[in-house]
């Protein structure tokens, strides 16, 4: 049991007491006892302050927490797209890819009709990052460029503990690409697959004129061969057999 206050001042700074009470201190501090957090517990940032960042442990400063809100607000304001990012303690034995999607469902993120939102979540105690991509903006950012965005992005940062910086560095990156690509992340379903159509119509319009001349001569090669084997077998008085 802790020592009781009155027992406090009789208690030299290196007694197991306040030893302890230290240790309990420092542990809470760090979130080690703070239970692990599920999909449904994790703070929505939009129905609490309208912003695009969940940071429930306080891990970002709060200067990182608003320049990283401002490079997102302005990014949906520009492209329509909604990035939002999830910074946690812990989530318990979860999955942190399992985790993001039901997480990046259960918020909705992305316009309706358009699907493009996106979700970073990083999972400290796992030392995971997870980004989830919306069906719209995948032409853009597919996994590979995501992953590749992290991976020469966090590393360095992240053995230093300096998560604000790395995200807002690697979240100023995305933004580029994103907003570079206006056309197609603005597009809904319905263009996108347009848009499709028109260029699988083109590429076969134009394999169709390339391969013209190679499909001539080889009707013309066919023609004069078959005709071959038929004079041939008609100088010799058999009947080809033709199937």
């Amino acid at each position: 049991q802790l020592c009781r206050a009155k027992h406090l001042k009789s208690q030299g700074p290196g007694s197991p007491c306040n030893m302890r009470m230290i240790l309990c201190l420092l542990l809470v501090s760090t979130g080690l006892f703070a239970k692990p957090y599920t999909v449904g517990s994790v703070p929505n940032p939009r129905s609490l302050d309208g912003g695009y960042v969940s940071d429930p442990d306080s891990i970002l400063s709060a200067a990182e927490k608003s320049e990283l809100n401002e490079i997102l607000i302005a990014l949906e304001k520009d492209t329509s797209a909604e990035y939002a990012v999830v910074l946690l303690n812990s989530i318990g034995a979860e999955v942190p890819k399992s985790f993001a999607v039901e997480l990046f469902n259960t918020w909705g993120i992305g316009k309706a009709g358009k699907d493009n939102g996106l979700l970073l979540l990083v999972v400290l105690d796992q030392r995971r990052w997870e980004f989830e991509t919306g069906y719209g903006l995948e032409g853009v950012l597919p996994d590979v460029t995501t992953s590749r965005l992290a991976r020469d992005t966090f590393p360095a940062y992240f053995r230093e503990k300096k998560y604000g910086p790395a995200i807002v560095d690697v979240s100023k990156q995305i933004s580029e690409v994103l907003k570079t690509n206006i056309a197609e992340v603005s597009m809904t379903p319905e263009q996108r697959h347009a848009r499709d159509e028109r260029e699988s119509e083109k590429m076969f319009t134009d394999y169709m004129e390339r391969t013209a001349p190679a499909r001539t001569v080889f009707g013309i090669v066919s023609i004069l061969a078959l005709a071959g084997i038929l004079g041939f077998a008609s100088l010799a008085g058999t009947k080809p057999n033709i199937k």
